[in-house]
């Protein structure tokens, strides 16, 4: 009878500890979640190949919104934060599914912070749009202009700006033309990316910007948020 019985405090014991460890390890696991942002994608962060000689460079993780930000949203932060300038107007009154120009790099900003966001860095917008494996245009190799929104699309019977969430997503829906998208400011400097409709395909290589000056705004001008992993 002792025989039968002496192996129970083993088995005990043994479940006690499978218990704790699964414990231990779900706690590890939540601690280590990402938590959704709606509307964005989440990059794990760690290295890729930056700018045009491809140099390894290491980035934290983010998350960027999967559209350029548009007139509808730009237009709800001026109603709830009760701004009026002329940005605000133009938005109200324009397609809500564009996305929203003629706004300067302050304005951007000040959207951005609304919704706990602010503009991407350089290094996020060109990991978002170049992956991994250096491409050179959001969808990879290909110098198709018919993959955008750009002047030389052959496609397209007029050039004019589209509904942000238009053509494929790679992953983030027109990260290639349609508009400029202002990034956060360095040293007074701020950069615009991506090229727009009223520039040819070459202006939208992953690597490729321009630099414009702080009140600067056009009409192929416009940006997208992002935002730090907690």
């Amino acid at each position: 009878m002792n025989q039968g019985t002496s192996g129970k405090p083993t088995v005990i014991v043994f479940v006690a500890v499978i218990f704790i460890l699964g414990g231990m390890a779900g706690q590890y696991l939540w601690k280590r979640r990402v938590p959704a942002v709606a509307g964005t994608i989440y990059y794990p962060g760690g290295a890729f190949p930056f700018g045009p000689n491809k140099k390894a460079t290491n980035l934290g993780p983010f998350y960027i919104d999967e559209t350029e930000v548009s007139n509808a949203e730009f237009a709800r932060y001026c109603r709830t934060q009760k701004v009026s300038d002329d940005a605000c107007q133009a938005a109200e009154h324009a397609p809500p599914d564009l996305p929203v120009v003629n706004v300067s790099v302050e304005q951007a900003r000040a959207f951005a912070r609304s919704v706990g966001k602010r503009l991407p860095t350089a290094l996020e917008w060109e990991r978002a749009a170049r992956g991994v494996d250096a491409m050179l245009y959001p969808w990879g190799p290909a110098e198709d202009a018919s993959y955008a929104n750009v002047s030389d699309n052959p496609t397209l019977k007029e050039h004019v700006l589209l509904p942000v969430h238009s053509y494929k997503k790679h992953p983030h829906y027109q990260m290639a033309g349609n508009v400029w998208e202002m990034l956060e400011p360095v040293g007074g400097e701020t950069q615009i990316r991506g090229g727009s409709y009223l520039t040819p395909l070459a202006e939208a290589i992953t690597y490729k910007y321009r630099v414009i000056p702080a009140t600067y705004a056009a009409r192929d001008v416009g940006f997208r948020c992002a935002k730090s992993f907690p």
